[in-house]
């Protein structure tokens, strides 16, 4: 009867665990799809899969020759809504990776009835404690820099501690195998090939005993991964930027402070809900843990990592710049140390662990939930611009221009700043579209309204022959309250000397006193043979807009030279 319920129970636990997962891997495929190529995805889809524009890649500017040649490959064989499911697919790998990795170590079920819980707990935490989840795992260079390494790393680590941990001798396919794995989590990224490095020769203290062979394996091939990586040609060359001369200029003890003191302690700061979480699973630990059990492994992976999170962090010390980024590696040892922390608690009290364990996913869900919104509906608007800024360069190209002025990106409420997709205006995106040259236009309103947003024809006389067509609403609060106003003219063009204000004033029910929208009849955005004028506010509802008053106005003179009124009431 006891070998039934174990039966049960067991089956029950991998049906919640393959649940979770599914549930987990359609989150992130349904945020990742939205995300369009930029940044340096051109110049990576446009280095193809020729070996020798790699070589020629790694030698003058980058090591991470892993990491490079993986976005060009999935960019060049795979179409968008593939290699990002295969993105996401590399997400889902890591939290999945980061949980079961205590089972190994301490020879119990993978999976039992704990494990779908801390999978949960993994995954939030990654998200709301990702230093810059939009360049790290949704962009795809940046994904092939700093989440697909988490993926070689762990995969590593869960090879090598299955053997080590069981003690069980490696063939020689496995030998081979383990070398692979242990060269690419050594050439991935600067500070996590350090820190696999590093871990290889803390396993041949812990391990000794076992396979020197596993060991020695280990160590060799994520040093010889690292070694590639540190001594790239390409590194050296890309110091001699004119850029890093203020850095070059420093004191070995002035850059160790600025290092410790700024750059290290933002770090720590981004991690502060991974830490709030770790120590309430201590506290409760302590508190149910009424006689001592085995978990002196669990601890000691659970400091380890702990300490080589601070390690994947110091290493930057020596370099010029430190993007929030490349903490990712950082973030990524930290979710160990938390998953050991998790594990300890399963196996102190088993039958009372799963409700702190659900205490500290609510706890994450405080963040996770309004930042997963904010992003999903943030990037939404990101595709929908980018389809936009490709319809304004195909338009260019219709009529034989070799030129093109395209909005830049205008993102809706994040929760973080550094939620956001890489913002770099790229030059290679002009042979990408083979164009002479693109030209970046800041704009400070959600343009995607116009496609995304609820349309109101108004076709009003402006001034003249300027007409006022169509005002575009797209009232999302508290992502967004955006009112794009389309012109068959260019406002300016009708502006009389002084009148450098199209005053916007935006009538709410509720409220006494309207609200200022004011652009610059330079302010404008031209899509096809249309000109838009915007105004969006992440903070302000305008669900109950109804009445809107625009016109031109001289500050000098303190006049008016045209002025008109919609009521948005009678088109309800």
């Amino acid at each position: 009867m006891n070998e039934y319920k174990k039966t049960t129970e067991f089956h029950s636990a991998k049906v919640f665990f393959i649940f979770t997962v599914i549930v987990i891997y359609f989150l992130i495929y349904r945020t990742a799809i939205q995300v369009p190529m930029h940044s340096d995805d051109y110049a990576y889809y446009l280095k193809g899969l020729s070996l020798s524009n790699h070589i020629s890649h790694y030698l003058n500017w980058s090591g991470r020759f892993i990491a490079d040649y993986t976005s060009s490959l999935l960019m060049n064989l795979f179409s968008r809504q593939v290699y990002m499911a295969l993105n996401s697919l590399a997400f889902l790998s890591v939290s999945v990776m980061v949980t079961l990795l205590p089972g190994v170590v301490r020879k119990s079920e993978l999976v039992d009835k704990s494990t779908f819980l801390i999978v949960w707990l993994v995954f939030i935490m990654y998200w709301s404690g990702n230093p810059n989840i939009g360049e790290t795992s949704f962009w795809l260079v940046g994904s092939a820099n700093y989440l697909w390494p988490l993926v070689w790393a762990g995969a590593y680590l869960l090879f090598i501690l299955y053997f080590l941990s069981r003690e069980r001798r490696m063939n020689t396919v496995q030998l081979i195998i383990l070398g692979i794995l242990g060269a690419g989590a050594g050439l991935s990224n600067e500070s996590l090939g350090f820190c696999m490095a590093f871990f290889s020769l803390c396993l041949i203290a812990l391990y000794w005993k076992g396979d020197r062979r596993i060991l020695l394996t280990g160590l060799f091939s994520t040093c010889v991964g690292y070694a590639l990586l540190l001594f790239a040609p390409g590194n050296y060359v890309r110091l001699e930027n004119d850029s890093y001369n203020k850095w070059h200029a420093m004191s070995l003890m002035e850059k160790v402070i600025e290092h410790i003191y700024d750059r290290m302690t933002k770090a720590f700061k981004g991690f502060f809900l991974l830490y709030i979480v770790m120590i309430f699973i201590l506290i409760v630990t302590l508190l149910i843990q009424k006689e001592r059990e085995d978990n002196i492994q669990s601890v000691v992976f659970a400091l380890g990592f702990a300490a080589l999170s601070v390690c994947a962090l110091f290493v930057f010390v020596v370099s010029p710049t430190m993007p929030r980024r490349s903490e990712n590696s950082a973030l990524f040892f930290t979710l160990l140390s938390l998953s050991f922390t998790a594990d300890i608690l399963v196996h102190a009290k088993p039958e009372k662990s799963n409700i702190p364990l659900g205490c500290a996913i609510l706890i994450g869900m405080v963040f996770f939930v309004p930042s997963y919104a904010m992003i999903e509906h943030a990037y939404r608007q990101i595709m929908v611009q980018s389809e936009i800024r490709e319809g304004i360069i195909m338009d260019a190209k219709g009529e034989g221009n070799d030129t093109a002025v395209i909005p830049d990106w205008y993102f809706t409420r994040l929760l973080k700043n550094t939620d956001k997709i890489d913002t770099f205006r790229s030059s290679i995106m002009f042979d990408y579209y083979g164009m002479k040259d693109i030209e970046w236009q800041n704009i400070n309103y959600n343009y995607a309204a116009i496609r995304t947003g609820n349309p109101i024809h108004v076709e009003q006389t402006f001034k003249d022959d300027l007409v006022l067509e169509n005002i575009y609403t797209k009232l999302s609060p508290p992502f967004e309250n955006t009112v794009v106003f389309e012109f068959d003219h260019c406002v300016s063009d009708y502006a009389e000397p002084g009148e450098k204000k199209l005053f916007v004033h935006l009538f709410v029910e509720g409220q006494e006193k309207f609200i200022n929208a004011d652009v610059s009849p330079d302010d404008f955005l031209k899509i096809g043979d249309k000109y838009y004028y915007g105004f969006t506010s992440q903070t302000l509802d305008l669900r109950d807009l109804y009445w809107i008053d625009m016109g031109l106005y001289n500050s000098t003179a303190h006049t008016r030279s045209a002025s008109i009124s919609i009521d948005l009431i009678q088109y309800r």
